[in-house]
């Protein structure tokens, strides 16, 4: 059933300007930083938004820091906990991600993630399981940092297996090591 004509003039005329509101990049600013010129959804879009918290005056910018690549290391994508039919659980990295900041003295530090998956084997059954992993910057073929970071996930009672997430938000290198080689992967 289509619409009255006046209650279809007043639906488009709300939209219209709606839209001209929303596509608008004129208009001044205020001093919170929203457009001077109001409409019902820029209202309603602002009120869905969360302001930022205000940053500290004093704060100086954190200069670029030079990120060293992270990448799994050959071989060490996989850990199987047991032999044959006696595996209790398989380890298996995903991705790796990383994200630097300036420590002392020049120095990097690196948060590091990685995401896998947990499966059950044979032998095994739900519940906490655990694996090592290492962390190793080399540079020239020598070890600048190493770090072993423990892998702690659950496996639900009514799952074989469980995706997990990890991030370890302290791996430093010494200063100038922007070019080392960083792996990183199941010990073994």
């Amino acid at each position: 059933m289509p619409f009255p004509l006046s209650r279809s003039f007043g639906l488009a005329a709300l939209l219209s300007l709606g839209l001209a509101g929303c596509m608008s990049s004129g208009g001044t600013q205020s001093p919170s930083g929203t457009s001077g010129e109001s409409s019902l959804f820029s209202k309603w879009f602002a009120a869905q938004k969360t302001e930022p918290a205000p940053q500290a005056a004093a704060a100086a910018p954190e200069p670029d820091v030079p990120c060293p690549k992270v990448e799994i290391r050959e071989g060490g994508a996989t850990l199987r906990q047991g032999k044959g039919s006696d595996v209790s659980v398989q380890f298996s990295l995903r991705d790796v991600a990383r994200e630097c900041s300036a420590g002392k003295n020049g120095a990097i530090v690196m948060k590091i993630g990685v995401e896998g998956i947990a499966v059950i084997g044979k032998a095994g059954k739900p519940g906490g399981v655990s694996a090592p992993l290492i962390v190793t910057a080399t540079k020239n073929d020598k070890v600048i940092a190493t770090k072993t970071i423990t892998l702690k996930t659950t496996i639900p009672s009514d799952e074989n297996q469980t995706q997990f997430r990890l991030i370890d938000q302290g791996f430093t290198v010494p200063a100038g090591s922007e070019d080392a080689d960083v792996t990183i992967g199941f010990k073994g």
